[in-house]
């Protein structure tokens, strides 16, 4: 039948003649339009690279460049030509026969399965012809089939996040274009005008490459968080209260120092202008100088919160009363700016020297960043198990470093005004909740130039692999300085193996022989430098470390409630998977992959680099002994990978996330090779 491509009558009128409304609605620039792309199609990215992870791998739905001709005419026509592979992810459905596909180009394909699209996907569905999907049909597409073949409910939610994502992607992009372009040519120039460390954590504009809403954020409007996220490299001032001591709680030998010291620092400029001036600008019973020099029990506390906190704590019933009655006197937006972390709520000074973690009442990609209060009891504790663990390291290991958190602080309303509401009280401990971690000093920063992981192992908003283009300047100056040509693949595996040995000895050596499960992702490792090689790592957000049950008892943490010590208890089956899925799948392999895209023998660097992992492992077992589990990944074994998007589908709490498993990239079985040992069910 000849396809009718005519309009309906009554919408003609619409093309002819331009509504009121069209023609006062603005036509986005062409660099807008070009940022929405670019939003789009990293989610897209996402999206498939989620699916093949969790759902076409496992069950060994795909291939790659088979012989079919049935395909659409554009890859059809120009496939002799093209570079790329052709991707195909397939869709059965139990009693049918044919299954639906989809087909994709892909520049890059590796060993994990992780792919590099290089085109638009086509979906042939059963009975009919090609379709050329974009981000929004794609997830309609997925989801429908999901709920379709599992037979279960899907959440409707999610749709809604992944939007959310991408127009918060698009708005970074728009707001941070006149940096990333000046921080592009300093880069280009080999000189920086801006804290190296700071400027990596402020540079994720993409976020998590395994999660289906990287970048969604609810319970803020779009103006503030523009003006308070790290992507846009924004910087801010705390809202600041005066505080009776009587009502601040503190866990921690030193953390009331800590507190003084933060608002020494940050309020100095403040202080000074109150004391040169006649009256007080800010309000009468404001910034007193008296009260921060000297260290009595006594004194008024200055205590912060984030600025998204503020409006919620105003508008409480008991924060008005205590107001009102003189217990807490609000100063407002003031003092020195902080930079936000690539966490959000994680706050840097380069003056402080401890970083300030707040709590927050906004949904971050997954779940509201509140400090609760019994997990800020469970940190401090580890940290005092952490921190004489690491003190006896200091001189066998002293690349490896932890950040290590020595404090908390809260406010406790209760004895003050204890006829006040229990979930009015509980808000005020959440929404004052700060944690302290320790921060880098001037040397550190200096000289071991630490910048996050998650940062190097990524793409910037040019298209370009950061830690590629970093190497590859190096090799650039080496021939310049030395004359003495060094290649890029020999680099990068010395670069990945002096990064990879010191990741995989320590996280191990805490774990097998001190019991102590880290959380080493991409986010929480930042790498320090020496003559632009990795020289030590540090692991950080310690709050979410896990002991062995079967090596702490926690029988003398009395201090403990029961929610706290659950809290922190991990089987070891659980702490080798989290282990391993952060080592190997969220931080290693995605170092190889940046590695190796756009190399000239990418798969063959990506096989040595991997190999080196496998050498490392073999000698760490030399050095400390055979480990069960590491010895079952060198005989074949499997790694574990956190289902982030089926978590999201079927509306989990983070904590019930479960895993796939994947081939160890150093056997010789292709991504959809499958053995008993990794079949995967979806529930």
């Amino acid at each position: 039948m000849k396809p009718n491509y005519s309009l309906p009558n009554d919408t003609m009128s619409s093309f002819l003649w331009p509504s009121t409304s069209v023609k006062n609605t603005p036509v986005p620039s062409l660099l807008s339009q070009y940022h929405q792309y670019k939003s789009e199609q990293h989610a897209l990215t996402n999206i498939i690279n989620c699916y093949l992870r969790e759902f076409a791998i496992p069950n060994q739905d795909l291939s790659i460049d088979e012989s079919d001709d049935d395909l659409p005419l554009c890859l059809r026509d120009n496939r002799a030509g093209l570079s790329a592979q052709l991707l195909t992810i397939r869709f059965p459905i139990a009693h049918e026969t044919a299954s639906a596909k989809i087909v994709l180009p892909v520049a890059y394909f590796s060993h994990l399965g992780k792919c590099q699209p290089s085109g638009a996907p086509w979906l042939k569905a059963h009975g009919q012809s090609w379709t050329c999907l974009d981000i929004h049909q794609l997830v309609d597409y997925l989801h429908s089939y999901i709920a379709t073949r599992y037979q279960i409910d899907i959440n409707q939610e999610l749709k809604h996040q992944i939007d959310n994502s991408i127009s918060v992607t698009t708005a970074f992009l728009q707001t941070s274009s006149t940096h990333a372009t000046s921080y592009q040519q300093d880069i280009q120039q080999n000189t920086t005008n801006v804290n190296g460390y700071i400027d990596s954590e402020q540079a994720l504009l993409w976020g998590h490459a395994y999660h289906p809403s990287p970048k969604s954020r609810q319970g803020v409007d779009m103006a503030s968080l523009l003006a308070h996220s790290p992507e846009t490299q924004s910087q801010f001032a705390l809202f600041w209260f005066k505080v009776n001591p009587s009502l601040v709680s503190y866990i921690g030998k030193d953390t009331k120092a800590i507190l003084r010291n933060i608002a020494r620092t940050l309020l100095a400029d403040e202080l000074l202008a109150t004391v040169n001036s006649d009256t007080d600008s800010l309000n009468t019973g404001g910034l007193n100088n008296d009260s921060l020099n000297t260290d009595s029990d006594t004194d008024w506390v200055y205590y912060p919160c984030h600025p998204w906190e503020a409006d919620g704590i105003l508008a409480n019933p008991t924060i008005k009363r205590a107001i009102t009655s003189g217990h807490m006197i609000p100063l407002g937006l003031t003092g020195k700016a902080v930079s936000p972390t690539s966490s959000v709520r994680t706050l840097y000074h380069d003056q402080l020297t401890h970083f300030i973690k707040c709590s927050i009442h906004v949904r971050l990609t997954n779940c509201i960043r509140k400090n609760a209060w019994y997990e800020l009891h469970s940190a401090v504790y580890l940290n005092n198990i952490l921190e004489k663990i690491d003190r006896s390291k200091r001189l066998t290991a002293p690349a490896f470093k932890l950040m290590l958190e020595p404090g908390a602080a809260t406010l406790d309303m209760s004895a003050k005004f204890p006829d006040g509401n229990a979930s009015s009280a509980q808000f005020i401990t959440e929404s004052f909740g700060l944690l302290f971690r320790e921060s880098f000093t001037t040397d550190d920063i200096t000289y071991l130039t630490p910048q996050v992981a998650a940062a190097l192992f990524t793409e910037d908003r040019f298209g370009d692999s950061v830690i590629k283009r970093q190497l590859q300047q190096c090799c650039n100056r080496r021939d310049q300085h030395d004359n003495e040509r060094v290649s890029y693949d020999t680099l990068a595996c010395l670069w990945f193996r002096r990064y990879a040995n010191i990741l995989i000895d320590g996280t191990f050596d805490y774990f097998f022989n001190h019991g102590v499960v880290f959380e080493p992702h991409l986010q929480n490792t930042v790498i320090g430098f020496h003559q632009g090689l990795p020289t030590c790592v540090w692991i950080r957000d310690l709050e979410g470390t896990k002991l062995v049950d079967s090596l702490w008892s926690l029988a003398d943490a009395t201090g403990l409630s029961e929610r706290c010590k659950q809290s922190i208890r991990y089987s070891r089956a659980a702490g080798w998977s989290r282990i391993a899925y952060c080592v190997f799948v969220n931080n290693l392999s995605e170092a190889i992959f940046y590695l190796c895209r756009g190399a000239q023998s990418a798969k063959t660097l990506e096989a040595r680099l991997w190999q080196h992992v496998k050498e490392i492992l073999i000698n760490w077992q030399l050095v400390y002994g055979t480990q069960p589990e590491i010895q079952d990944l060198l005989d074949g074994g499997s790694l574990p990978s956190k289902t982030n998007y089926k978590t999201r589908l079927l509306t989990l709490a983070d904590k019930h996330s479960a895993y796939v498993m994947l081939p160890c990239p150093w056997q010789p079985s292709t991504p959809g090779a499958k053995t008993a040992s990794q079949t995967m069910t979806l529930l």
